[in-house]
Formats: structure tokens, sequence, C-alpha cells
């Protein structure tokens, strides 16, 4: 349970990341949900990435190179849940909802994900 709370704390400032950088580049640009999302993704990645390797999993002592392959599978994993959670439940929302649309997608993101680093990424190292 203690590594799930820290991962919620490293997750939650990844999943603000993503939320604040998504609602950005939706209200500034004029480019697709799926672009901005992955956009946005891509930035919270490294917020997670160095997050969850120092602070939740304990892997700071492990090289990049055997950690950071394997987080990027997640990573990606996830980002095509997110992906298709996000462009198939848009059609049940509507508009003016897309606020709280991205905020269920990155919660259902971050459990998806939260198996695959305790259990894959970081499963040596912590």
């Amino acid at each position: 349970m203690y590594a799930f709370s820290k991962f919620c704390i490293v997750g939650g400032a990844a999943a603000f990341t993503h939320y604040l950088i998504f609602m950005l580049l939706v209200h500034l640009t004029s480019i697709t949900l799926a672009l901005d999302n992955l956009m946005a993704f891509s930035i919270a990645f490294w917020v997670s990435y160095f997050g969850h390797r120092i602070f939740t999993f304990n892997a700071h002592k492990t090289r990049h190179r055997h950690v950071l392959p394997k987080f990027l599978l997640v990573a990606c994993l996830g980002f095509i849940f997110n992906e298709a959670f996000l462009l198939t439940t848009q059609y049940f929302f509507p508009a003016e909802n897309l606020s709280a649309l991205i905020i269920l997608t990155i919660v259902m993101t971050a459990i998806f994900t939260f198996f695959l680093s305790k259990f894959f990424a970081f499963k040596f190292s912590g």
C-alpha cells in the first residue's frame, strides 16, 4: 500500500502536468484532441519516469538503460489505453465536459499503469 501511495503522489504530479498541458493546447491551438493528448502525455511522461524512478520505486541506483526501455513500453501501452479511452468515451460526454473527460481518462490510465510499472518496469529494482 505504501508504494501505491507514493505512486499516487507522483502520478498526481504527472496527471496535473498532463491535464494542464492538454487544456492549454485545447484552448490555445486548433490541433486535434488526439494530438493535444499525445503532446501532453509526452511531457507528463518525464515527470512520471523520474518521479517513479527516484521516489516511488527507489530505483535511482538502477541504470536508465535497464529501467527506461521497460518504463517507455509501459508508458506507450498506457498512452494507447489513454488515447483509446479518450477517443471512445468522448462521444458520451458533452463538449462542455471535456475537463471531466480528461480527468477520468487520466485516472483510468493511472490504475492501468501502476500495475504494469510495479510488476514489470520496476520489478527488479524496488
